[in-house]
């Protein structure tokens, strides 16, 4: 990635909101810039306040935050925060804005699966559109078609090359003892990719959810051509941990020898960290779309993170300069 020129950094301001200030700092730096200046606070009463503290008139605004529970903020603390840091940026008269949030609020409800349900993912961005958003950047959305939502500019990058590469460095020993696992139908297509770019082969599981508790998951009591092998689970998100430690076991028990997991969210949420040190899983690799502090404490090295600063900083290179977006993830993040 070529440095920006002074005119171009000089048009440009990039801010973070309080969820991930590390991720912030570290975009900003890949990007050979200085965080911009803005006042967030919390009144007493709970509302939330922002104000930049320098003219932004006529510049490109770009705002990151992702839409993550951090430090007793909520989800939609994070979202509300990220909402008011935009249309201030409106109100200052920015002449674009961009709305960076490596992980996106309510994106798995990207439709009405029982009537009288909200759709939260139309919502939320809906929320970012009106709060004067006039490009999302986004990474690994749970249903890609979630991006026709939004009437204007969406990008939505990947984080699966990382976590193949991760996956790849762990990888030791005959490429022949290894196969990538799907814990489900919906991640058959990118199952398939990761395996044909590691050179093993694929299989694919079927998952049940209990109807009373979806946080509880099922798969196949047996599966065929995982004994005596180590599979390899990617998956967009781990928040329960419910989905990759029944794959985890259902493979475990049909006599896989060992079992890796890779995800882009680390949600960790309730029983998650529990759940994976009571299963057959021995690294769980994720990336720091979401802060990981919490899960990476209590798991130690059996959790290993990589960043997106980089992909996110080259996504936000090629905007500002007019360049291609998809050329730096190969098209991997249309599949």
């Amino acid at each position: 990635m070529k440095a920006l020129s002074p005119r171009q950094k000089n048009k440009l301001v990039l801010v973070g909101g309080e969820t991930h200030p590390q991720l912030s700092a570290d975009i900003a730096k890949r990007m050979g810039l200085e965080l911009g200046k803005i006042t967030l606070r919390t009144h007493p009463n709970t509302e939330l306040y922002a104000r930049y503290d320098e003219s932004i008139r006529g510049k490109h605004v770009i705002i990151m935050q992702p839409h993550a529970p951090n430090e007793g903020r909520s989800v939609s603390d994070s979202l509300h925060q990220h909402l008011e840091m935009i249309y201030a940026a409106k109100l200052a008269s920015a002449s674009q804005i961009t709305a960076v949030s490596p992980n996106l609020a309510g994106t798995r409800q990207d439709r009405k699966a029982k009537g009288r349900e909200s759709i939260s993912a139309a919502l939320n961005i809906k929320m970012l559109e009106m709060a004067g958003a006039s490009r999302i950047v986004t990474v690994d959305l749970h249903a890609p078609q979630t991006q026709a939502i939004f009437d204007k500019p969406f990008d939505h990058i990947t984080a699966q090359p990382l976590l193949r590469a991760a996956m790849k460095r762990k990888m030791t020993g005959d490429i022949q003892d290894y196969v990538v696992v799907s814990p489900d139908v919906g991640h058959s297509k990118i199952s398939q990719e990761h395996a044909k770019k590691l050179g093993v082969a694929v299989l694919h599981l079927d998952k049940m959810r209990d109807p009373s508790d979806p946080t509880k998951v099922s798969h196949d009591s047996h599966v065929e051509g995982v004994e005596g092998k180590t599979c390899l689970i990617f998956d967009d998100m781990i928040d329960t941990a419910g989905t990759i430690t029944s794959a985890a076991q259902s493979v475990h028990t049909s006599g896989a020898a060992d079992v890796l997991v890779a995800a882009t969210h680390a949600w960790f949420s309730g029983p998650a960290v529990d759940r994976i040190k009571d299963s057959p899983i021995s690294q769980t690799i994720v990336t720091d779309t979401i802060p990981v502090d919490r899960p990476k404490a209590e798991l130690g090295d059996a959790l290993h993170v990589v960043t997106v600063a980089d992909i996110v900083a080259r996504t936000l290179y090629e905007i500002v300069t007019e360049g291609s977006v998809s050329e730096v993830f190969h098209e991997e993040n249309y599949i």
